[in-house]
């Protein structure tokens, strides 16, 4: 499907929102690059002036680092989390009061835009979107920052995980809600402090260690696939805000970081890596699954 580079950068970041479970169609596609967002491409359309008022909020807030939740707090909070005001809500930013952001609290965010390849059958923003947002952010707080005591209880991957890398797309729309796209690499982490070491979908896994079961539970009150981030919303509207007669999706998207591109090297604060990616840098190639495979 695609990959990404930057014009603008910053820490703040935007509500990524969440489309509807989906069902494929058609086989495996590449879809389209992610490639600069530019002034000169602009458009004076509703779409363009939305990402713009969008992106003048983001940089008059940008902050420092924001403080990482305790996994324990977290843990409690997930298991009695009420996500349903937050997957129902269209809006494009999160004006709530909240002391603190349980996941995603540190990141990046650029204008991209989506450029599309020919050959694929899928609908909507799918087709192409000049005027969107990416944030890149890590989920939880790096496992070698917690106190040893603490970190011994951890298992597996978890103990080693320095990054929770997720990738959140926003494409605006005239005169309708934005589609999104959030995807998220492994659920126990990476040990790399490359935050592009390895590639993000849509679709994870269910498999889970006995003692972090429970915290499905909140979202399958929402979803019969709790993990699985929905795309067919992304592919219901045009960027012009055409609604399409019949919608066409993937069932997962993947992004693969552009081979060959040269990026920043990792930092131990993953965000300082970010932040220093040159203006039109490539960043993922993307691609379309119709249906599920075990491998």
């Amino acid at each position: 499907m695609g990959c990404c580079g930057a014009k603008d950068q910053g820490k703040a970041a935007a509500s990524p929102g969440v489309g509807a479970a989906a069902e494929g169609e058609d086989s495996d596609s590449d879809c389209g690059w992610y490639t600069p967002y530019s002034s000169d491409d602009d458009k004076i359309s509703p779409s363009a002036v939305e990402l713009r008022k969008i992106w003048s909020i983001l940089q008059a807030e940008q902050h420092g680092a924001a403080e990482w939740p305790e996994f324990s707090d977290l843990w409690d909070h997930m298991k009695q989390a009420d996500y349903s005001e937050l997957l129902g809500s269209p809006a494009d930013m999160d004006t709530a009061t909240c002391p603190l952001k349980w996941f995603c609290p540190n990141g990046a965010a650029a204008l991209v835009r989506l450029d599309r390849l020919e050959g694929h059958p899928y609908t909507g923003l799918f087709q192409g979107a000049e005027h969107a947002l990416i944030r890149l952010s890590s989920g939880l707080k790096p496992a070698a920052e917690i106190p040893a005591p603490a970190r011994w209880a951890l298992f597996g991957k978890l103990k080693k995980a320095h990054l929770f890398p997720m990738v959140a797309l926003k494409g605006l729309r005239d005169h309708a809600h934005s589609g999104n796209l959030l995807l998220g690499g492994s659920k126990t982490g990476q040990a790399e402090t490359d935050f592009f070491a390895h590639s993000v979908c849509t679709n994870m896994t269910e498999r889970l260690p006995l003692p972090l079961r429970p915290a499905l539970g909140p979202l399958r009150k929402e979803s019969k696939f709790p993990l699985s981030l929905g795309v067919s919303h992304f592919a219901a509207i045009c960027q012009d805000g055409t609604h399409e007669p019949r919608a066409r999706f993937p069932w997962c998207v993947l992004f693969r970081p552009c081979p060959g591109v040269e990026r920043p090297p990792a930092r131990r604060d993953f965000v300082e890596q970010l932040v220093e990616i040159p203006a039109g840098t490539p960043l993922y190639e993307g691609h379309a699954s119709c249906c599920w495979t075990k491998e």
